[in-house]
């Protein structure tokens, strides 16, 4: 398997993957780090809580930030849909509705880490349908994140944004602990 490496900004790749630099600003990212450790207990992840003062702020920041790039991400993929391309279109269609982020993980990757896998999708709800992923990469030093056959590297503060039905996974340096919050971009179908 031959892995092409992206130091990509501001475009979508041929699988569909968008990838944006300085979405959040570093103090931002070091504010987020600070209040998960202390808000972590022994685990390396946790969702951040809805309704909490101490996230308050973030969580509107991520939200923000989040649904302009989205909304910058389906322009992309209608300008690139000139030809017929049946996932473009399924996605362009899918954005059309109401969306909503369930929650926001932050995911800390400790030091002697070599490479986590995320190896399927997560099981839709049966009236929840997930139809993108996104990462927030708060603390990386040339952290990878492999999808498809595609390598892209993140930096800190830069966000990505890719297909639900992608497997994944994230390769890090081993030398330096590494922070990111990610999630999926779902609708509900109604009845």
């Amino acid at each position: 398997m031959i892995h092409i490496k992206y130091y990509m900004n501001d475009s979508i790749n041929s699988n569909l993957c968008w990838y944006k630099k300085h979405v959040l600003i570093d103090m931002l990212c070091q504010d987020i780090i600070v209040l998960f450790e202390e808000s972590m207990d022994t685990q390396n992840e946790m969702i951040i809580p809805k309704h909490s003062k101490k996230w308050e702020k973030i969580e509107l920041i991520l939200y923000k930030e989040l649904l302009n790039y989205i909304y910058k991400y389906k322009n992309n993929l209608i300008i690139q849909s000139v030809q017929q391309d049946e996932r473009k279109n399924l996605i362009i269609q899918n954005l059309n509705k109401e969306l909503y982020v369930k929650r926001f993980k932050i995911r800390k990757y400790v030091n002697n880490t070599n490479e986590i896998l995320f190896v399927k999708p997560p099981p839709n709800d049966p009236n929840r349908y997930n139809i993108l992923k996104f990462v927030f990469s708060l603390k990386t030093n040339n952290c990878e994140i492999i999808i498809e056959n595609d390598t892209i590297v993140l930096e800190s503060g830069n966000l990505l944004i890719f297909p639900n039905d992608f497997i994944y996974k994230i390769k890090i340096p081993i030398t330096e602990t590494q922070y990111i919050i990610y999630g999926e971009l779902a609708y509900i179908q109604k009845h």
